[in-house]
């Protein structure tokens, strides 16, 4: 008879999950972490391109130079542009489409940095610190979820209590990461590259977001000229800024995972 099971291989640890050496094994399916990362970096980019290629060759009209509450918005928010038949559908498709690689994206970061754990002294801080890479990295991904099913036309106040929390959430797993990275060690130099471009793109997310903030309320309370454009401007950075850092996993991660067939006789 035969079943079964997945193997992961870290070539960086030379950890093996889980199999015996007394029967033998039969690949059906391996991939490595970096084709994964690739696949899962594939989906969103494609999204935001596809969007903001269809706004301006499409609906440019509805988009651009349009009068909203107190002036003409000279650059539409990219909620705006996702808020549109066409481009939700494109964008909606790709996005929830890319969540279950993400999330195996995160288990194999949960494997390396509980391998790199298990050979450390006991620690409350890093065991908080890996509770939370999860916790918050499960509700980076199930607001992402939730933002792009509710959208404006649905309910804007949803649409944007989905958005804060999924910034909040994603803040909070990037600082997870970045302690777990400190807590266990830079290894070599792609990881030490990897590890400063997350430091980066941190620290600068948290600016933008509070000047992103801050634009947005002055001109709903206050009609500050040029403040929408502003915060649409930053809208886009903070995308981007977000994309950048997920893809930092092309230099952290090193593994195979296959799915094997295990024979007995």
């Amino acid at each position: 008879s035969t079943t079964s099971t997945r193997r992961l291989i870290d070539r960086q640890s030379t950890v093996s999950l889980p199999y015996s050496t007394t029967v033998p094994l039969l690949p059906l399916l391996s991939f490595t972490s970096s084709s994964l990362v690739k696949a899962s970096l594939a989906f969103p980019l494609s999204a935001t391109v596809l969007a903001a290629a269809f706004a301006v060759l499409v609906d440019k009209r509805k988009l651009f130079d349009y009068y909203w509450v107190c002036e003409k918005v000279l650059l539409p928010s990219f909620s705006r542009i996702i808020n549109l038949p066409l481009e939700r559908t494109f964008w909606n498709l790709l996005i929830l489409s890319h969540i279950p690689l993400r999330v195996l994206s995160l288990f194999l970061y949960y494997v390396k940095f509980r391998s790199s754990i298990s050979s450390l002294r006991p620690s409350s801080l890093t065991s908080l610190a890996l509770f939370l890479f999860l916790v918050a990295g499960a509700f980076d991904l199930a607001f992402l979820a939730a933002l792009t099913v509710v959208g404006e036309r649905e309910s804007g106040f949803l649409h944007m209590i989905f958005f804060i929390s999924f910034i909040l959430s994603t803040v909070s797993f990037m600082a997870a990461h970045l302690l777990l990275t400190i807590r266990c060690g830079v290894k070599g130099r792609r990881e030490m590259i990897s590890f400063r471009l997350r430091l980066f793109l941190f620290f600068l997310l948290i600016i933008s977001v509070a000047v992103l903030t801050m634009a947005f309320s002055l001109f709903q309370q206050y009609c500050v000229p040029h403040s929408y454009s502003t915060f649409a401007c930053l809208e886009y950075c903070t995308i981007g800024m977000i994309l950048i850092y997920h893809s930092t996993a092309f230099l952290d991660l090193d593994f195979t995972l296959e799915l094997v067939n295990i024979g007995t006789e």
